[in-house]
């Protein structure tokens, strides 16, 4: 697994550990929400696909799902970067997708 977006509890850490270095936290955009998400990914994903560099890919279809997932649950899924293909799943559909 080479790429994850996890929820930030209180102090702003990821739920759980997901063994990857914190790249960057994005914040839910909507109203004044104070939910923030971490976004973490080693230098594998650091590539182009086609025209678009595969990180801003992730960052921008992190902040696609943020947004939808508002309002948040109080304890929300780690995601797994599926590909540019598939973007990010939930623990099933990864599992399903054999990531």
């Amino acid at each position: 697994m080479a790429a994850l977006l996890s929820r930030s509890g209180a102090d702003g850490k990821p739920y759980g550990n997901p063994g990857l270095p914190v790249n960057e936290t994005l914040t839910c955009g909507v109203g004044a929400c104070s939910i923030s998400y971490v976004l973490s990914y080693g230098q594998v994903e650091n590539r182009m696909v086609g025209t678009e560099n595969n990180v801003d890919l992730m960052r921008r279809k992190a902040r696609e799902l943020i947004t939808q997932r508002h309002p948040h649950p109080l304890f929300d899924e780690t995601y797994v970067w599926g590909g540019p293909e598939k973007g990010w799943l939930d623990k099933e559909a990864a599992r399903a997708a054999g990531l």
